[in-house]
């Protein structure tokens, strides 16, 4: 396996950091992608956990603004703040893709700003097709193209409409003082936010595919930027500039538990293997962590443990959230939820730490909620 060719498609955060792995680790690896470093106006929000997981990205600390405080404006429109209890990093997502495009270049990484428009199986490997006519031949290809993924559509069932987030979002390119935000909605599955960056921010609002018309979801949307004095002034930049409509993987849980992420000389990482939480929408933690899977599966000449490996992160990352998020939105929930923030400080805790990335398994969910309850009966 040390002598193969790795072609990676897509040079997103996934990508990016898979193709400078296995560069390190002395591999020829060849990233195309002809946008990349792109932005996305949802922005990129790095946790702590992150952080600590992958310390190769603990430079854009400083590129980043650190979030410490959160406000939440509940389904009832109450509004609390808290502090997390560690910071939410936000920078651009063409800033985060620079800096990782430029440390696999570093290692040795071939980047082909090339536009591939399909690949076909030669000599037990992919001959990749480019869109200037040209095409190269590669031993192993791994699909780090997005959520839209072309790898996943040839070698994968297609998912189901539900298996999406919908979202419209707006990048400013101005800083703000606005705390990171997230606003719930009766009946939503999903939310709007505010996530703030050192230099710009990210203005939005997410659901399930199909749970409302494109319409109604701007509408609310817009509702919102009214809501808050300080954003009204931006509201003219979704006619000028255009709010962004982008799809976010949100995999039920037998979707994840079916998803095939490697065959014979070929795999899927990132959003194009469904790597995200369905509740949040956060994709980047879970998309390196899919990237690092692969790569040491690769670099241990056993490219087919990383199915098992990656299921293993699911069910430890992923699964939960597919179980409980629709409990989590669903009204009911959502109105006891606002009365229990006032009266009790285990729903503050449980939100601040959902909030701040902590890894919450189902029953730690379930007897949060019955010491919630507990606390609002004394």
């Amino acid at each position: 396996m040390r002598q193969k060719k790795i072609g990676i498609i897509g040079a997103g955060p996934a990508g990016a950091f898979c193709a400078w792995r296995l560069a390190k680790a002395g591999f020829e690896v060849l990233l195309f992608d002809h946008k990349a470093p792109w932005d996305k106006p949802c922005a990129g929000g790095i946790d702590s956990i992150a952080l600590r997981e992958f310390p190769e990205l603990a430079a854009i600390k400083e590129l980043a603004k650190p979030n410490e405080r959160v406000k939440i404006i509940t389904a009832t429109n109450e509004t609390f703040y808290f502090d997390l209890s560690a910071p939410i990093y936000v920078l651009p997502r063409k800033i985060l893709g620079e800096f990782q495009l430029n440390q696999a270049i570093s290692a040795g990484v071939r980047f082909l700003n090339q536009k591939v428009i399909g690949f076909l199986p030669k000599n037990r490997g992919f001959e990749i097709l480019l869109k200037n006519q040209a095409s190269v031949d590669v031993d192993f290809l791994i699909g780090a193209d997005g959520v839209s993924s072309m790898a996943r559509r040839r070698f994968c069932p297609a998912w189901k409409k539900s298996d999406y987030l919908f979202t419209f979002s707006l990048l400013v390119a101005e800083g703000t003082s606005l705390p990171l935000t997230y606003k719930f909605f009766p009946g939503l599955f999903g939310y709007a936010w505010i996530f703030p960056g050192k230099n710009s921010f990210s203005l939005g609002i997410g659901c399930r595919n199909f749970q409302m018309s494109s319409r109604k979801l701007l509408s609310l949307w817009e509702k919102f930027v009214d809501s808050e004095p300080e954003l009204q002034k931006y509201k003219p930049l979704s006619k000028s500039q255009g709010v962004k409509s982008y799809l976010i993987p949100a995999l039920s849980f037998s979707g994840l538990k079916n998803q095939k992420v490697v065959g014979e000389n070929w795999a899927l990482i990132g959003d194009a293997s469904g790597s995200a939480q369905s509740v949040s929408g956060g994709g980047i933690r879970y998309g390196l962590e899919s990237a690092k899977l692969l790569a040491e599966s690769i670099l241990a000449s056993e490219p087919e443990l990383y199915q098992k490996r990656w299921w293993e992160m699911c069910q430890k990352e992923l699964a939960g959230p597919s179980l409980w998020g629709p409990i989590f939105y669903h009204p009911g929930t959502q109105k006891i939820l606002s009365h229990l923030l006032k009266r009790t400080s285990s729903a503050k805790k449980l939100v601040v730490d959902l909030l701040s990335g902590k890894r919450l398994k189902p029953r730690q969910i379930i007897f949060a909620f019955a010491k919630m309850f507990k606390e609002a009966l004394l």
